[in-house]
């Protein structure tokens, strides 16, 4: 009987364990497949090649609006590393 009080210990701390690490590859999974930061994606603001843009700014660009997701200038929006692009995500808000 006493021997038995360690193993349920020992269970209910890998279940505990298990459960946080589900969780948290649930949040981390929802934040991957996030579009978009912001609530709308109001691309007023064309694309330049001469703007450094910064995390978060909004361009439209061949008539879908883009997400800056890192810093960058010259970088032309289109799909992940098309042509090196490694700063844009298409805006889908």
């Amino acid at each position: 009987m006493i021997l038995n009080i360690p193993l349920r210990l020992s269970r209910n701390k890998h279940k505990s364990i298990l459960n946080k690490l589900k969780y948290k590859y649930l949040f981390s999974i929802t934040l991957m497949f996030t579009s978009c930061s912001k609530s709308d994606c109001n691309c007023t603001n064309p694309w330049d090649i001469n703007t450094t843009y910064f995390e978060d700014d909004l361009v439209s660009h061949n008539q879908k609006c883009w997400i800056a997701i890192a810093q960058g200038k010259g970088i032309e929006p289109a799909p992940w590393l098309h042509n090196g692009n490694d700063i844009w995500e298409e805006c889908n808000h």
